[in-house]
């Protein structure tokens, strides 16, 4: 028979409902699948993967979580992020996302959509060990591109940092006696010298000078003699306070500075007492000890000069005043002697 418009009209209809339901049926197929292949990999792999809400609240965790931290994912759920990480991580993380807030609104982050945020973070282990981390840290948005929490993946770093952290203490510590070398002597140095002009406060560089060290390295050899700077180092170190910094500069020579200077007094009492504890005998192989002065150069911020090259050139002056006659201490400024 001859089909009617109207009829026509209504298997149009009824065409278009059963493919939008197809469609959504394979849609919503596809998504399942997504899903579980992601919770898949989430569940398999080493790192980290987690998710929480706007207020930081845990939403999510992948249990390689257990293998990294010791707590079962059930346990790190119900922790705050304060008590996932250690204090200084804590501020941290709050800092960095505040500030990502203040400079970007989250209209702008939305917009963004490959916006991320890249941290190192110590986190806390159950056994009371802590583990660092690095978190890669992404906006969670809703199927309407609304945030609605973030998405993070956190990566265990420790052996790295370690490795890193050996470097940067090679590079800044000399190998023998461990005291900060001349790299990081000149950048404490910088960083003192800023303290001192903010608060108006003196301070003073003392540059230490060994008397006839060359006589004990040809006399013992140079094994000797390190086992002798060694001694030095820490006989400096026990003689002054932990707020000090003591450097060797290299060869017999090491740096003092001493802040927050009250008065020159001060200075000079600590100059006379290193001079005592570094003429003390030195005891050698077999029984043998050798005896040692120095000579100590010094130079005052901000009477001396108010840069950190100026006030070196003084304690370098000073302390050559002081090698001419030896086992003393010297001013640059001669008013101060």
């Amino acid at each position: 028979r001859q089909w009617k418009e109207e009829e026509i009209y209504l298997l149009h209809i009824l065409a278009d409902q059963f493919a939008s339901l197809f469609m959504r049926h394979e849609a919503e197929e596809a998504l399942r699948q997504s899903e579980a292949r992601y919770r898949l990999l989430a569940e398999n792999v080493s790192d980290v993967i987690w998710t929480t809400d706007l207020q930081l609240n845990y939403t999510y965790i992948s249990p390689s979580v257990t293998q990294l931290t010791g707590y079962s994912v059930e346990e790190a759920l119900h922790l705050r992020l304060r008590e996932l990480l250690t204090p200084d991580s804590y501020r941290i993380a709050k800092e960095a996302i505040a500030k990502e807030l203040r400079q970007r609104s989250p209209a702008d982050l939305v917009k963004q959509r490959n916006w991320s945020h890249t941290l190192e973070l110590e986190h806390r282990c159950k056994d009371g060990s802590t583990r660092w981390m690095e978190v890669k840290v992404s906006l969670l948005l809703d199927a309407q591109g609304q945030p609605i929490g973030f998405l993070g993946l956190s990566r265990d770093i420790s052996e790295r940092r370690q490795a890193r952290q050996i470097l940067e203490y090679m590079a800044t510590h000399d190998e023998l006696t461990g005291l900060p070398n001349r790299y990081l002597f000149n950048d404490r140095l910088n960083h003192a010298l800023q303290r001192a002009a903010r608060d108006q406060n003196a301070l003073a560089i003392m540059l230490i000078d060994l008397d006839h060290f060359k006589e004990l390295n040809d006399t013992f050899g140079h094994p000797t003699g390190d086992h002798v700077l060694q001694e030095v180092a820490r006989r400096l170190i026990g003689s002054l306070r932990q707020s000090d910094t003591v450097a060797r500069m290299g060869g017999d020579e090491f740096c003092v500075i001493l802040e927050n200077v009250v008065h020159v007094q001060h200075v000079a009492n600590v100059a006379r007492k290193l001079l005592e504890v570094l003429a003390q005998p030195y005891a050698l192989e077999q029984g043998v000890s050798w005896s040692l002065s120095a000579s100590i150069g010094i130079s005052l911020y901000p009477h001396d000069g108010e840069s950190a090259e100026d006030l070196m050139i003084c304690a370098d002056v000073a302390m050559y005043r002081a090698k001419k006659r030896r086992n003393r201490y010297r001013f640059y400024s001669l008013s101060r002697q």
